[in-house]
């Protein structure tokens, strides 16, 4: 029970976070770090390169996947494939 408590907390926390970093992109919405990163070469995910480190606007992703981003995303990567 424990446990679940700190994974609810991480979440929450994680939610009301203005950027994100990939590895917090992957716990709180799934999307593996490669996924992103073939997104991201493809210009098809919200992103924002700050010197050498790779950041998401919360508010920006929220809209794209609002905005069926996720879903247009995985149709242009299995179209390449």
């Amino acid at each position: 029970m424990k446990r679940a408590k700190t994974v609810i907390d991480e979440i929450l926390k994680l939610q009301n976070k203005e950027w994100l970093n990939p590895d917090e992109v992957e716990r709180l919405y799934g999307f593996k770090k490669n996924t992103q990163a073939k997104w991201r070469m493809k210009n098809l995910i919200p992103y924002h390169k700050i010197g050498r480190f790779i950041k998401y606007n919360h508010d920006e992703l929220r809209n794209w996947m609002k905005n069926g981003g996720t879903a247009a995303a995985k149709r242009s990567a299995n179209a390449n494939y």
